[in-house]
């Protein structure tokens, strides 16, 4: 079967506010997948705070078992030497790219340590690997860790399946809850980039992610979660919709550099060393917790 790498940028500066709960409930939530021998998780550490622990130090008894993880550190030091670092703490796209750059699947899942995942997402994602298309996910948001509808020891997310949700992104419908929107069973081809929430789920080959040299690394510009799907539709790589959904955990915000430009289709044309290939300063730790 199809390798397929996880890939997430962290940081354990408590970004956003409850950081420690949404990353409990995102490792948490990771236990559901069934075919663990065929997954990686890569979690790519982007300049650690040198008076907090490391990310890998704060959560590797959390570390889903029966899960190979790749933990990778790209120390401060890396990060001041690159344009913008005085701008901005951590380079997140950047940071995937070199995620991709250290993980060993041919399939590539990039999301974010702030998510939880229904248990059927995994097996609609092995169902769908494909190098004729990408695969996206429909997100919706808890606005308040606080309101009860968010547990670090819920599995199955069956409590969140009727709970008031505060944003939708579902091209070409208009659901109320998780359980409309499940009722669909079965994903769909979708001729518009999909690029709501797109940071927090996107399936893609590693030939095509290649084929587009990854996330632009330009941090005067954001939403390059977006950018990097209009140039998957130039280049002929179809957009498809699995039937199931993200429940994102919601927070506060640090504004970012520029926004997605309008008439910019990924052509960004990053460096052959993106994703700071050839870069010696990076550390890589790998665990795997057998239960």
């Amino acid at each position: 079967m199809t390798k397929i790498s996880i890939i997430c940028v962290t940081r354990n500066d408590e970004y956003g506010m409850y950081q420690d709960l949404r990353t409990r409930v995102f490792l948490n939530g990771l236990n559901q997948i069934k075919n663990k021998e065929i997954y990686e998780l890569v979690l790519v550490d982007w300049n650690p705070l040198p008076d907090r622990l490391s990310f890998y130090e704060q959560y590797k008894d959390l570390f889903p078992k029966n899960l190979k993880t790749k933990f990778v550190t790209v120390p401060s030091e890396v990060h001041k030497s690159i344009v913008g670092s005085s701008v901005l703490r951590v380079f997140e796209y950047q940071g995937k790219n070199v995620g991709a750059r250290y993980s060993s699947g041919s399939y590539l899942i990039f999301t974010n340590p702030d998510n939880f995942f229904f248990p059927e997402l995994w097996s609609h994602v092995e169902n769908n690997i494909s190098d004729e298309s990408f695969t996206r996910l429909c997100r919706c948001d808890v606005r308040n860790p606080n309101s009860g509808y968010v547990n670090v020891d819920y599995i199955d997310g069956k409590d969140l399946m009727e709970s008031p949700i505060h944003f939708y992104y579902t091209p070409g419908h208009d659901f109320k809850t998780p359980n409309e929107y499940l009722s669909l069973n079965e994903g769909f081809y979708w001729d518009i980039s999909h690029e709501g929430a797109s940071g927090d789920f996107l399936g893609v080959s590693r030939k095509n992610f290649e084929l587009v040299n990854g996330f632009g690394e330009d941090y005067t510009y954001g939403g390059f979660d977006g950018i990097i799907m209009r140039d998957l539709f130039k280049k002929g790589i179809k957009q498809f919709i699995l039937p199931t959904i993200s429940i994102h955990i919601d927070h506060t915000r640090v504004r970012v550099i520029g926004s997605t430009p309008t008439n910019i289709d990924g052509e960004f044309n990053n460096k052959e060393s993106w994703g700071l290939l050839g870069e010696d300063r990076i550390s890589v730790i790998e665990i795997w917790k057998k239960q």
